[in-house]
């Protein structure tokens, strides 16, 4: 069977935003008989802006978040936070600090942080629990909305085709929390790059 789609990203919408703009896409693709939205990855993209090498595997990009207050949360926050507690705490610590650190990435934090020293860790999150606690909310009421959208999207009939990082960014919060899983030099250094070097044009 023949079937027709778009690709169009998260950003190219009006307000690039979860909610009224990506039900309203739903409702026109639905109209011309499409049944396929591609789009690209949604995570929080690096300093060059490629959702390719982002900040994290898990999270969603905050400006995605629909600001439309008339939009009601489930009251269950609770629970929605437990459900991403295997990387929410990491990223929101990293994106707090990366924030406090200028942007740097985290082979050039202070040695302690760099090498995820306890005491250190414990510090930062007393120090930065404010901002923490906003990042985690953020990424909860990300998730509902997120949610909202695949329904939303199936009672137009449409299939979210998406698509993922290559490889996880070395300067991620996934790498930084989890650095005895990935080929790293004693200095926490890549030992090995991958990847297609830039187009010579």
């Amino acid at each position: 069977m023949r079937r027709a789609g778009i690709l169009c990203h998260l950003t190219s919408l009006p307000n690039g935003r979860l909610g009224r703009d990506t039900n309203h896409f739903l409702h026109r693709l639905n109209e011309i008989g499409a049944t396929i939205w591609q789009m690209l990855p949604i995570n929080p993209p690096d300093e060059h802006g490629s959702p390719y090498a982002g900040l994290s595997s898990f999270a969603i990009w905050a400006v995605y978040r629909d600001q439309d207050t008339r939009r009601s949360a489930p009251m269950d926050l609770e629970e929605r936070e437990e459900g991403i507690s295997h990387w929410v705490y990491d990223w929101a610590l990293f994106a707090a600090l990366k924030e406090e650190q200028e942007g740097r990435p985290w082979l050039d934090w202070p040695k302690p942080l760099r090498e995820r020293e306890e005491s250190a860790l414990e510090e930062a999150r007393a120090r930065l629990a404010s901002k923490i606690g906003s990042l985690v909310h953020d990424q909860v009421m990300l998730t509902i909305h997120w949610q909202d959208f695949q329904m939303d999207a199936e009672g137009y009939g449409v299939e979210l085709l998406g698509d993922l990082p290559f490889f996880l960014a070395h300067d991620s919060a996934d790498v930084w929390a989890n650095q005895h899983l990935f080929k790293l030099e004693e200095s926490g250094a890549p030992a090995v790059v991958a990847g297609v070097p830039p187009d010579y044009f």
